[in-house]
């Protein structure tokens, strides 16, 4: 097994190497710029969404004021993105690209992920023209473990057509009448609608979340588009369908739809950008029973936002926001069934004569029963070094505030021609809590915690730029805890892609 895989890693190391200098459009390298940026605070996961798809449809850019040409990001994002260091590569990938494009030219890229005493993971993925091949596999699994699809689009004098024969996901309407896919669910704001209705993705991994398996197809003409799903990943083919219609009337732009499925739900879907007002409506009706979600998001004032959501099966919540992205407060009130609390949440960046900026974050959350969450995150950035200090404290009382005992995390960030992060995060005892962080790892970004008695190390470092990554986590818990008196992992990881 050791043999095997080691010399798997140094097949696919040299492929990588000898590949060429440009990555493939696939998601795991975006999500390189716009977790962090989502993180920071200065892209909204609907811009993250926007870009994303805008990559995958059109390929890398070819120059940096390509970024005006991403329709649907905010003033301050453009901005920030147009400086951003990892956009100037995808820009210079671009351009290699154009430079040497020739007719009928096949792309391929291959991806290699290896953890130590866990898995062997394998993506190959092969794109001519409109047509595109991907097979994923980890080691040891069965056949039908195994991640694949091809997909075409063909374009019509009238019509675009999308295929997919294999893995696919959905990302119709909020979640309410049919399950959807949203890789960002944990990093969203309230403060924002960022659901778009669009028809399927293909399945870029072995992740079985919310996959189906059998085949997609949709058909878009103009201002409509009409989607069909086959799954046959379970004892009996189940098949989903929708059809939207978008609306403009100047700048309005109103997007309505509908969705049936194999199980007899149907529901309708409404969602609309005003100049002001930004709404999504959903509405499911199955054997008797519904179910909704009302979100709005009222612009009452140059930095003033108005927000809400009314569910009867997600968190319904009320809300404002003040300032911008250098100074903002944000204040939210939420109740699901008999729990209710109020969130209050404060930024300020503060620049360094020229030289960086600090920035920081206070987090309140009260509850009904009067316990308070406190958390605090203080970071430096100064080019290429950045210093993030978190900490975070359940009050039950007053005195709990100098009693000793906090979640914290510390990290260190060098960001060089290639990448470094050092993590640390660390708990006690008795604290119902959890403190999140979201880190770069071989696997990709992830948002890990710890919580009462544990702790996590990790180490990060980009060893060849954009090819060979290794990472190194360890979770242990203190000797004394008695919530996990025996708690340990590892977990060594290398991830090797080229295209």
């Amino acid at each position: 097994m050791v043999c095997r895989m080691v010399s798997r890693f140094f097949f696919i190391l040299f492929l990588s190497i000898s590949s060429g200098g440009a990555g493939a459009q696939t998601l795991s390298i975006i999500s390189q710029l716009t977790l962090p940026a989502i993180d920071d605070g200065w892209m909204e996961v609907d811009e993250a969404e926007t870009i994303s798809e805008y990559i995958l449809d059109n390929g890398w850019p070819v120059s940096r004021s390509e970024v005006w040409s991403i329709v649907g990001l905010r003033a301050q994002t453009y901005e920030k993105l147009v400086k951003n260091t990892t956009w100037h590569l995808w820009c210079q990938w671009g351009y290699e690209l154009a430079l040497n494009a020739k007719g009928n030219k096949i792309e391929g890229y291959i991806q290699s992920m290896v953890d130590y005493d866990d898995e062997v993971q394998l993506s190959f993925k092969l794109k001519h023209e409109n047509l595109g091949f991907l097979l994923s596999r980890d080691e040891g699994s069965k056949l039908t473990d195994i991640s694949a699809h091809v997909q075409g689009e063909f374009l019509t004098n009238s019509a675009r057509v999308n295929i997919v024969v294999g893995d696919h996901r959905l990302h119709w309407g909020t979640g309410v009448t049919i399950d959807r896919f949203d890789p960002y669910s944990s990093m969203r704001s309230p403060h924002r609608l960022s659901l778009n209705s669009r028809p399927f993705d293909a399945v870029y991994s072995n992740n079985p979340s919310l996959r189906r398996r059998g085949g997609a197809f949709s058909l878009s003409r103009g201002s409509n588009w009409a989607a069909i799903s086959l799954d046959m990943s379970g004892p009996s083919l189940q098949v989903a369908s929708s059809y939207f219609r978008t609306i403009k009337a100047g700048s309005n732009l109103i997007n309505a739809g509908i969705i049936a499925t194999y199980d007899r739900r149907l529901g309708a879907v409404i969602s609309g950008d005003l100049d002001h007002i930004s709404f999504h409506s959903e509405y499911a009706w199955q054997a008797g029973s519904w179910n909704f979600l009302n979100s709005l998001v009222m612009t009452v004032g140059r930095n003033t936002i108005v927000f809400g959501s009314l569910s009867n099966i997600e968190e319904s919540n009320l809300g404002v926001q003040l300032g911008d992205y250098e100074s903002s407060l944000r204040v939210i009130a939420k109740t699901k069934q008999d729990n209710t609390s109020l969130s209050i949440l404060s930024n300020k960046e503060i620049p360094l004569s020229g030289i960086g900026v600090i920035q920081s974050r206070i987090n309140l959350n009260f509850n009904k029963e009067g316990d308070i969450d406190l958390g605090l995150r203080l970071r430096c950035d100064i080019e290429p070094v950045r210093l993030t200090v978190e900490v975070k404290k359940p009050i039950i009382s007053p005195l709990d505030l100098f009693r000793d005992g906090y979640l914290k995390a510390l990290r260190l960030d060098i960001r060089g021609r290639r990448k470094f992060t050092l993590a640390f995060m660390s708990g006690v005892d008795d604290m119902d809590s959890r403190l999140y962080q979201l880190l770069p790892t071989a696997r990709g970004y992830r948002l890990l915690s710890i919580h009462e008695g544990q702790s996590r190390a990790i180490f990060t470092m980009e060893i060849i730029r954009n090819k060979l990554m290794f990472s190194v986590e360890r979770v242990w818990s203190k000797e004394n805890s008695e919530i996990y008196p025996n708690d340990f992992s590892k977990r060594i990881s290398l991830r090797i892609a080229g295209g």
